[in-house]
């Protein structure tokens, strides 16, 4: 083999202690993940039955949970999040609440774009959320400083990776996700109202240093991220 191609034959065998399972600081927010999932679905479900309460219900829990960690993003994505928001604004309008449902609607596109209403169900919907999307493209873009302790770790905004702390950048107003992980430390993060003005925004991120281990590295990039939410935010 090693004359024919760069393989690297390994044996596997009994020889040796078993490994020791080894406690990852970020297992909460995995466990946390498989919850998003389970509520989004059974969201999803009293939705198409029109089951408009407990559909809310479900809904409102998906969206608690990232408020509550918004590290999640890591390991369930940003598309949940939002799709979670879209829903409880369809439900808002519904309800005959349209200041409700465009701020369901405007923290939705904020957080990711790419995420729409159904058009098939809910065709009004779709055409208050374009209105949305376009107020929202028509405003100047707000400087926002991310400052996370210990510097140097990761920095992703509304699922995007920016760079490492601390960091300047320009995002459209409306509340944004930010996370930040780093290895040996628990990932953490904060869902903040950016703000128009001349004044940045300051974003400020503790993370607890893990007992044991080091996070995991995950993904380069969370699950449902695209390239456009960034291009669309950052007014490209």
């Amino acid at each position: 083999l090693n004359e024919t191609a760069p393989f690297v034959v390994v044996s596997y065998g009994a020889a040796g202690p078993a490994p020791t399972s080894v406690s990852l600081p970020d297992q909460p927010l995995m466990d946390q993940a498989a919850g998003v999932t389970r509520s989004l679905e059974a969201g999803r479900q009293a939705m198409t039955n029109l089951e408009l309460d407990a559909a809310a219900a479900h809904f409102g829990e998906v969206v608690g949970m990232f408020e509550t960690a918004p590290a999640l993003a890591f390991y369930a994505g940003t598309r949940p999040f939002s799709e979670a928001l879209i829903n409880l604004g369809v439900n808002a309008m519904l309800a005959g609440d349209d200041g409700g449902t465009r701020d369901f609607f405007g923290y939705a596109v904020s957080i990711d774009p790419t995420v729409m209403p159904d058009a098939g169900l809910f065709p009004d919907a779709l055409t208050v959320y374009g209105e949305v999307v376009d107020d929202m493209g028509s405003r100047n873009l707000a400087s926002v400083e991310v400052n996370v302790d210990p510097e140097g770790a990761e920095v992703w905004i509304d699922g995007m990776l920016k760079g490492p702390a601390p960091l300047t950048a320009e995002l459209a107003p409306g509340k944004h996700l930010f996370a930040a992980r780093k290895n040996g430390y628990i990932s953490g993060g904060s869902i903040v109202e950016v703000r128009a003005g001349r004044r940045p925004t300051d974003v400020s991120i503790l993370l607890e240093a893990a007992a044991g281990g080091s996070a995991p590295a995950g993904p380069r990039q969370p699950n449902g991220v695209a390239d456009l939410p960034a291009a669309l935010m950052e007014g490209s």
